[in-house]
This record gives structure tokens, C-alpha cells and sequence, in this order.
């Protein structure tokens, strides 16, 4: 999601392994890669401006994805 990457730090995107998926119905789905991201969303939300919802997926694919959608950011 474009406006994820926008309004959250790669290094907090980094370190939590979460990323925000395309948004749909004014959620933004955020692909997370363990449980304690979960504590993690509501700053998320914060960030954005709108609710979002926890997607568990593979952490190493997500900051595969994370590299890919900042464009390799340090």
C-alpha cells in the first residue's frame, strides 16, 4: 500500500516486520510476521489515520516485500 509506505518508517516496518497490504473498504490489511506485531497495530493505525487488520504471513517474505515497496531504503 502506497500510503503505508508514505506515513510508516521503513526502520519500524524493519523491525516489526509488518507491512500494509492494497486497503479495502477503509481497512488497511497488514501482513505481520509474529505475534507480538500484533502490539504493533494500533501505532500502525495511528500512522495511517484508519483501522487496520493483522494478516500473518512468512517474516522473511515480508521484509522481502518491505525492501521491495521503499526501494531498498537503509
Amino acid at each position: 500500500d502506497e500510503q503505508f509506505v508514505a506515513m510508516v518508517p521503513i526502520a519500524f516496518a524493519r523491525q516489526h516486520r509488518i507491512l500494509g497490504l492494497i486497503s479495502e473498504n477503509g481497512q488497511v490489511p497488514v501482513a505481520i510476521g509474529s505475534i507480538e506485531a500484533l502490539d504493533q497495530l494500533e501505532n500502525v493505525g495511528r500512522f495511517l489515520g484508519y483501522p487496520v487488520q493483522a494478516v500473518f504471513a512468512d517474516p522473511d517474505q515480508i521484509l522481502a516485500a518491505i525492501n521491495t515497496a521503499y526501494g531498498d531504503q537503509v
